[in-house]
């Protein structure tokens, strides 16, 4: 009988044991998914200078001068995945395209209202430009070559660049090169100078610059090699482009390439490249792969590298009118940097997909959010004042 007892007692107390080590190995295992697994949720982790370990930590989003007056959010019906953005100088209109849909949309940001907007084509949108004045919308759609029996598409239903008034929304024009030089009519990026003269399209087989004659787009200078993101100087004498590899500055309005710099990709990395020019001229910052780089847009001297948390890339930049932060999309995320410390001062997670491209308004007042059927509005504060 004691016997019995004995090994009924050793049974029940190595039972403890084993369940008390497993459950310290399950808490184990939980805090190294904790510590080691962070990183890889797609939640920020950190910055991390390239040279030396940024201190991004240093400034807690509530001490930041930025403030976030509310959040709005606008589903989508047209397009049916929304990946390109573009403000109209008023501040209010949001023009919204996707690259796997034919349809495209024009919204009211404070009513949530649609607006008319540019007739139904064949292909995905591939970028969206309004002119500095408001009275020309671009929009970037596929590829215009058709078959040897097929006829060839005339006006409106002739897809590339279409050139729309930016108030009512009706056809002015296709920017189609007749003479053959642009064999392939795929869209990287499009953007007006801020002048309003230019018209900057980086095609695949080519970047060209058009200038406004009266109300028309006319070609202007020599077929240049093509980038997969471009804006222009401040002054509008300058075209920046990124390739992914280097980056381009080019001459307006001849197209000439007159500087190229050193791009951050080192091997073989992913992710498509995302360019913004400061307003006040003075840096440029181009995202490649898993880098952030601050360039000096004078000389093309790399001011700082950052890193943000593998592998997750950028996928969107946009300054802030008074050049003093830059909006940025990383996955869910859009995170505001000091665009001279080039520290984070906030961060926004409202947005319920994937930020495929971010824009902070011509007025500064909020910063829009696209990503799957759904626009997202931070209204700002300490964004406001323009560059004079």
């Amino acid at each position: 009988m004691k016997s019995s007892k004995r090994r009924i007692l050793s049974q029940t107390l190595r039972r403890h044991w084993i369940d008390l080590l497993r459950r310290l190995v399950a808490a184990g295992a939980l805090l190294l998914i904790l510590v080691v697994g962070y990183p890889l949720t797609g939640l920020w982790h950190r910055w991390v200078e390239v040279e030396r370990p940024a201190a991004a930590e240093s400034i807690k989003p509530r001490e930041a001068p930025v403030k976030v007056k509310g959040v709005r959010t606008i589903p989508l019906d047209a397009p049916g995945y929304a990946n390109v953005v573009a403000w109209a100088p008023d501040s209010r209109r949001l023009a919204v395209g996707g690259l796997l849909d034919k349809r495209m949309s024009v919204w009211d940001v404070r009513t949530g209202q649609r607006l008319p907007g540019p007739a139904d084509q064949m292909g995905g949108t591939h970028g969206l430009a309004y002119s500095p004045d408001g009275f020309y919308l671009a929009v970037a759609r596929g590829v215009i070559r058709s078959g040897p029996d097929e006829p060839m598409p005339t006006g409106a239903d002739r897809y590339v660049v279409s050139v729309w008034d930016g108030r009512s929304s009706t056809w002015l024009q296709n920017l189609a090169d007749e003479t053959g030089e642009i064999q392939t009519f795929g869209v990287s990026s499009i953007a007006f100078a801020p002048n309003g003269k230019y018209l900057a399209v980086s095609y695949t087989g080519g970047l060209a610059l058009y200038a406004r004659n009266g109300s028309v787009w006319q070609r202007a200078g020599a077929l240049a090699p093509s980038a997969a993101r471009i804006a222009f100087s401040p002054e509008s004498v300058r075209l920046v482009g990124s390739t992914g590899r280097e980056i381009l500055l080019y001459e307006v309005p001849s197209g000439r390439v007159v500087d190229r710099w050193p791009g951050l990709r080192t091997g073989t990395e992913f992710g498509f490249p995302s360019l913004a020019v400061r307003p006040d001229g003075k840096q440029v910052a181009v995202g490649e792969g898993v880098r952030l780089g601050f360039f000096k847009a004078t000389t093309g001297e790399l001011i700082q590298a950052l890193e943000p948390a593998i592998p997750f890339t950028i996928s969107g930049l946009s300054f802030s009118p008074n050049s003093r932060y830059l909006a940025m999309a990383l996955r869910g995320s859009v995170y505001l940097l000091d665009a001279n410390s080039r520290t984070t001062v906030a961060m926004l997670n409202e947005h319920r997909h994937s930020v495929d491209r971010v824009v902070v308004s011509p007025d500064g007042t909020s910063i829009a959010a696209v990503g799957g059927s759904a626009v997202t509005i931070w209204e700002m504060t300490g964004f406001e004042h323009l560059v004079r």
